[in-house]
């Protein structure tokens, strides 16, 4: 039995013994042949000197084919149980390792051209690529760098949402009222609101805002870069942006 198996207090013992004893046959001794239950019930001096507490069992006098099959039929396992080790583990999927790495860059600019070279980086190596991209960053691959991480944000933040969407089952009710739904935006799967702009004039990436969470690093940084390269626009300017931004 490995000592790790067990609580901590008994493994301890069991492991000392281990290491004392490499070498050593473990058989079960019998209860009528154990010196120390002797002393752990109780004994006189007289009944001492008179026992196996001095000398051992009698069986180990004894050619060791006549010794105890070390075989025990009494074995209380729930007592054995009792002593193994219980393990808890509490395991955290994270699978936005992106927006981990790009938290220590302190721009907008910065990171969503991270995300460009890396896209540039995954279509040069793809088996399927008949078109190398090289030469100055694009317009649009700025914006498809954008969108790429506006999908690693939502599937941070709404992912349980997105998977019921997905399964064409009712979001939480946080959002529920916006009647979201998923749209594929430039290869990107991403979470998009309905609202009573349906029936509007207006371009369908217009009517359906992409949906971003309150409190998020990215949204912050992109907020404030908007904000200063409209020479500080107020409040619902840069939000009217925001949104033009991400359709």
């Amino acid at each position: 039995m490995l000592s790790s198996t067990l609580s901590t207090s008994v493994g301890n013992r069991v492991s000392e013994i281990q290491d004392l004893t490499v070498d050593a046959c473990w058989r079960h001794v019998p209860l009528k042949s154990n010196p120390v239950d002797i002393v752990s019930r109780g004994s006189t001096p007289l009944e001492l000197t008179t026992s196996i507490w001095f000398n051992g069992p009698e069986f180990l006098y004894e050619d060791e084919r006549k010794w105890p099959n070390g075989k025990s039929n009494d074995v209380d396992m729930e007592i054995v149980n009792s002593e193994m080790c219980k393990s808890i583990f509490n395991i955290i999927i994270n699978n936005n390792y992106l927006l981990e790495a790009l938290e220590r860059y302190s721009t907008h600019t910065r990171e969503v051209r991270i995300v460009l070279w890396m896209l540039r980086f995954y279509t040069r190596f793809k088996k399927d690529n008949t078109k190398m991209v090289d030469g100055p960053l694009t317009s649009d691959e700025l914006h498809r760098a954008l969108l790429r991480l506006v999908w690693n944000v939502q599937q941070q933040h709404y992912a349980t949402d997105i998977r019921l969407l997905q399964r064409n089952k009712m979001t939480n009710d946080i959002i529920r009222n916006l009647n979201p739904f998923l749209e594929i935006t430039q290869g990107f799967e991403l979470l998009k609101v309905g609202g009573r702009l349906e029936l509007a004039n207006l371009p369908e990436s217009q009517k359906h805002r992409i949906l971003l969470p309150s409190k998020c690093g990215f949204v912050t940084r992109y907020v404030r870069y908007l904000h200063i390269k409209n020479y500080n626009a107020g409040g619902f300017n840069s939000f009217t942006i925001l949104d033009r931004q991400c359709s």
